[in-house]
């Protein structure tokens, strides 16, 4: 597994933007990860969204709506991750 899966992994299952020093707090407890998507993604506008959403609006609690969703910001991600690899 690559370090960009395994970072949307860590997120996806134990990110909460709800938590109080991840909606205020600066840095945040998965800074991390986050730096290594940004930087990922590059300028690539939906993923910037994606990511973004993720960010200030997801919560690993209710994750279970969003595992098998195709249209979620985590699926976009993982289809952008997959592209990109793809073409080097």
């Amino acid at each position: 597994m690559n370090t960009f899966s395994e970072a949307i992994k860590e997120i996806q299952n134990n990110y909460d933007a709800f938590y109080i020093l991840n909606k205020y707090g600066g840095n945040g407890t998965h800074k991390q990860e986050f730096d290594i998507l940004y930087e990922f993604v590059g300028d690539d506008e939906m993923g910037k969204k994606a990511l973004n959403w993720i960010k200030n609006c997801y919560d690993c609690y209710c994750k279970e709506k969003y595992i098998n969703d195709k249209d979620s910001a985590f699926a976009y991600l993982e289809k952008l991750i997959v592209e990109i690899i793809s073409w080097h």
